[in-house]
């Protein structure tokens, strides 16, 4: 498998073939923002598939499938004039893409996924495969899908409790706060929400999951029974949410403790 990243522009000479060869319509479906074919396709040499798009949509991956086969050229375009285009040779084991988009790709056999650096809108229109081959034989597509940016979760880096131990135990409640780092691995400020729920040894001052206050400040009792040597032990679960709903928890520990000692 090889990934790189490329920043090429694409030479246009292929786009002015693109009406004197022969095309068909393919059959695709629309599912939550993604299309993806129904069926296999088969592309004569020198033919295209052109497929129409219902609407906009945004796409930040494209996974094509193809069927062994000689040395061919499949062009992906929008009618904003956004070429990516992938040349493949099963036998040389030889793949490239060029683009004027920035991207990243992997190939596994006969099996590509372009990962775009930023969300590519393509326009109410369509999207256009060719077949290039210098062998003039037919390219079969067994699978073809334009998907959305593939999310990744927010990562909690760091987490810790200040205090980290409480003394005494007056029955008192405490400040306590959570300081927590995270960060999105898209590279967007994109954590949108961060809870905390605390799990108290003693089944006495349970809180379920709820919001983070703005200054990490939560309440903890500090209190333990007098035969606990081990003291009394509150295990603090920290979540953070990005807009899409994915998540990363983290937990810290915070202990009443029985004397000075312990």
């Amino acid at each position: 498998m090889k990934s790189k990243i490329v920043r090429i522009t694409l030479v246009l000479f292929l786009a002015i073939t693109a009406n004197v060869f022969l095309f068909s319509q393919a059959t695709l479906s629309n599912e939550e923002g993604w299309i993806y074919l129904d069926t296999p396709i088969v592309i004569p040499a020198w033919g295209n598939e052109i497929v129409d798009i219902p609407s906009d949509i945004d796409i930040g991956r494209v996974v094509v499938e193809l069927e062994q086969g000689n040395w061919h050229y499949l062009v992906i375009i929008n009618w904003e004039s956004e070429y990516v285009v992938i040349a493949s040779d099963e036998y040389l084991e030889t793949f490239y893409v060029n683009s004027s988009l920035d991207m990243e790709y992997t190939v596994d056999g006969g099996r590509i996924e372009i990962i775009f650096e930023k969300p590519v809108t393509i326009y109410n229109g369509f999207v256009e495969i060719y077949n290039r081959g210098f062998w003039l034989q037919d390219v079969t597509i067994n699978k073809f899908q334009l998907l959305p940016i593939q999310n990744e979760s927010p990562a909690i880096t760091s987490i810790s409790a200040d205090p980290s131990e409480l003394w005494p135990p007056n029955k008192k409640e405490v400040d306590v706060t959570i300081d927590i780092v995270a960060d999105d691995p898209d590279g967007t400020d994109d954590i949108v929400s961060t809870t905390y729920a605390v799990d108290d040894e003693y089944g006495e001052y349970n809180v379920p999951e709820t919001e983070l206050p703005t200054d990490g400040v939560i309440l903890l009792v500090a209190d333990r029974n007098g035969n606990d040597e081990d003291g009394r032990v509150y295990s603090v679960t920290i979540t953070v949410y990005d807009s899409e709903g994915a998540m990363d928890t983290e937990r810290v520990d915070i202990t009443v403790l029985h004397d000075m000692k312990n």
